[in-house]
């Protein structure tokens, strides 16, 4: 790759971000694929007897029955063990843990003190630039006493133009 100038304090910041990236690579945690395979199956049989169970159930009084099974169906798809077999089965890391035989190691730690303190620099320098926004709290009372006002002659207009006939969006209309 050709060096371009004025380019190296921008290398050497990808340089120590590459290396950022390499240390948060930590080892995979090892799981039990088969005993969760089996798991997922167990419990999508059971789904499975559920839903054919909700659909002999048919008619208008049979209704709260069905939405009993229904939810069953809903709380075993959602309960984490299963949560976590679907996503060992597809090859993904588990979510909550189950079926976790080897835990996964923790990234090592890099030194990042000099990239902080390339970048204390410039904050300090935007630190001084800016003044401190003054928080308000809403509308003062001028502006609150203002809008009252514009609000109380907008109805006075309002009645002055019924008197004379206008519906309400040819009153809305005037100008």
């Amino acid at each position: 790759m050709t060096e371009i100038r004025g380019t190296g304090g921008m290398m050497t910041q990808a340089e120590e971000g590459m290396k950022l990236f390499e240390a948060q690579q930590g080892t995979a945690a090892e799981v039990d694929k088969d005993a969760a395979s089996k798991y997922k199956q167990e419990v999508e049989v059971r789904i499975a007897s559920l839903e054919n169970e909700a659909n002999l159930l048919t008619g208008k009084d049979k209704k709260k029955e069905r939405a009993a099974k229904g939810k069953e169906v809903a709380e075993l798809k959602g309960e984490q063990q299963y949560v976590d077999a679907c996503k060992i089965v597809k090859g993904l890391e588990p979510k909550f843990g189950y079926f976790v035989t080897k835990a996964a190691e923790a990234p090592k730690a890099v030194e990042t003190a000099a990239v902080v303190e390339e970048v204390k620099p410039d904050k300090a320098k935007k630190d001084s630039k800016k003044e401190p926004k003054k928080e308000s709290a809403g509308l003062s009372p001028a502006e609150t006493k203002e809008l009252e006002d514009l609000k109380q002659a907008i109805v006075e207009r309002k009645a002055i133009l019924k008197e004379q006939g206008m519906s309400g969006g040819q009153q809305n209309k005037d100008e």
